[in-house]
């Protein structure tokens, strides 16, 4: 192995835990968004966690961010189970909703 493939190899793992990181830290603030939306609306956040569904790079003006959507779930009146949405561009909060019903 040459120095440049350990370098390589370095930097690769170095980008996988820096990412790894990041994901770990947007989810928190995901599921405290999402905590203190559905307190703020009257609802139930259930299983107190968020769920990846799409994730993918975008270009700004600051630069790559991560673009991800996380889905969770909801009861209105503890029985029935309903599913939200959250939009997170970074670790900036883009959208939040309570709209999808299941």
């Amino acid at each position: 192995m040459s120095g440049q493939d350990a370098l390589f190899i370095t930097l690769a793992i170095g980008a996988a835990v820096l990412f790894w990181v990041d994901s770990l830290r947007t989810r928190e603030a995901a599921t405290a968004y999402c905590k203190d939306f559905c307190l703020r609306h009257g609802v139930q956040f259930l299983d107190q966690t968020v769920a990846l569904r799409n994730l993918r790079p975008g270009w700004g003006p600051n630069g790559l961010y991560w673009l991800r959507v996380y889905g969770f779930e909801y009861s209105e009146e503890g029985v029935g189970r309903h599913r939200g949405h959250l939009l997170m561009q970074g670790r900036v909060l883009k959208d939040i909703s309570l709209a999808e019903t299941t």
